[in-house]
């Protein structure tokens, strides 16, 4: 197998061309109270990063149902207490293969 390409994906004789970057679809929130202060939590395994709770779109599932499925999984915070008030699309990450 030849070296990896500079986005390290392997290549080889039979497979010359890395394989693709895979976006996955991903939700993100910003919760945000009624005196303005939005919640953005530290990373526990990267202390110094930061972010909204998120996290990808499982198949099948609408983008809504994952929004409240990763703010609970992610801070226990219950669908029945949070509502969106507005949304935009094309949020997503590089994903592995």
């Amino acid at each position: 197998m030849e070296p990896s390409s500079p986005d390290k994906s392997p290549t080889s004789p039979t497979h010359p061309h890395p394989d693709p970057v895979l976006y996955r679809p991903n939700v993100a929130a910003i919760l945000c109270r009624p005196d303005g202060q939005i919640l953005i939590a530290e990373r526990l395994r990267f202390r110094g990063a930061w972010q909204f709770p998120q996290g990808g779109v499982d198949d099948g599932e609408s983008a809504e149902t994952a929004l409240f499925r990763e703010v609970d999984e992610e801070i226990g915070v219950r669908r029945d207490l949070i509502s969106i008030r507005s949304q935009r699309g094309g949020y997503r990450y590089a994903f592995p293969k």
